[in-house]
């Protein structure tokens, strides 16, 4: 038993040391809003804080409080690499950003500048989302569903912001092939976006679906890549290598988060809050949007002196 001022209250893994307010989710389970609280094992969550059964304990209860979210970033628990992993690649795109601009080459016109930063813009927006959604995810049922569409479609926005000026300078000079290229890849941005807002494509069970709708809209690239393989310039070819790059890490952390790995096959506990296949999960997008610059800005640059 502890004593305080206010209230005397019996300890236990998921309560509050103190200054406890109850309230109760959907299932009648007791919610606890302090910033004194404590972590929970898996079995003690709430059903829509209950995501991956494979990490045992360490998580956060429902906190009900926006300033707590955001502190328990600056503690370790199960979504603490979560939150990073995304938080500071977010912080170097928009530094990088807010040093270099949208400057690639000397000779950049306004088109240029247009398209360098739509790529900034989708890596910023896309990262700074997940580690949003990762940060408040345990404040409330309601908030959680909410981040998570706007995750799911900071993704969806990503992907086209980055397609768009990848098969701009892959196809220079052919607008045909652009504009196709361009108007398909809206299209998959649109059904993607349109299947973050369903209710159900968070849950869980729709884990699997959720990896196909991505990497298909992905893995549509594939089509353009082909046609550029078949015409390329040999000039192109470490901008090829980084863009098939980019795509392979893509597609290998999307399998990492779909299989569980490494979680599903060590001894329980071992990842609970580093080394999970979400954290990795998340590095590699923030690699693959690192090479897909650097594979960018070398498309600009042989364009640009092409000309």
């Amino acid at each position: 038993m502890v004593v305080s001022d206010m209230t005397i209250v019996s300890l236990k893994p998921s309560t509050i040391t103190t200054n406890v307010t109850e309230d109760r989710d959907d299932n009648d389970a007791v919610l606890p809003v302090s910033h004194n609280y404590q972590l929970c094992d898996y079995d003690q969550l709430p059903d829509w804080l209950q995501d991956n059964d494979y990490l045992r304990s360490g998580h956060r209860p429902a906190l009900k409080s926006v300033p707590v979210c955001l502190r328990s970033a600056f503690r370790l628990h199960s979504e603490t690499g979560n939150i990073w992993t995304h938080a500071l690649p977010a912080l170097w795109f928009a530094l990088m950003f807010a040093i270099n601009g949208t400057t690639v080459h000397p000779n950049q016109q306004p088109v240029d500048n247009l398209l360098i930063g739509l790529y900034y813009t989708g890596a910023i927006v896309c990262l700074s989302l997940s580690a949003m959604f990762h940060t408040l995810c345990c404040h409330s049922r309601p908030v959680s569903k909410l981040c998570q569409k706007l995750d799911y479609m900071g993704i969806s926005i990503q992907m086209l912001f980055s397609m768009i000026p990848a098969l701009y300078y892959i196809f220079y000079g052919q607008p045909g092939a652009q504009l196709t290229y361009i108007l398909a890849g809206i299209c998959m941005c649109t059904v993607s976006t349109g299947l973050s807002v369903w209710d159900k494509f968070g849950e869980p069970d729709y884990r699997p679906f959720r990896t196909v709708v991505f990497m298909g809209y992905g893995l549509s690239n594939l089509i353009p890549i082909v046609h550029w393989l078949i015409q390329m310039d040999s000039r192109l070819l470490v901008s090829f290598l980084l863009v098939i790059t980019q795509g392979s890490l893509y597609t290998l952390g999307s399998l990492i988060y779909v299989c569980r790995l490494p979680e599903r096959y060590v001894r329980a506990g071992r990842c609970d809050y580093l080394g999970q296949s979400h954290q990795l999960f998340h590095l590699m997008i923030a690699l693959a949007l690192y090479v897909h610059l650097c594979g960018i800005s070398s498309l600009v640059n042989i364009r640009l002196n092409s000309n």
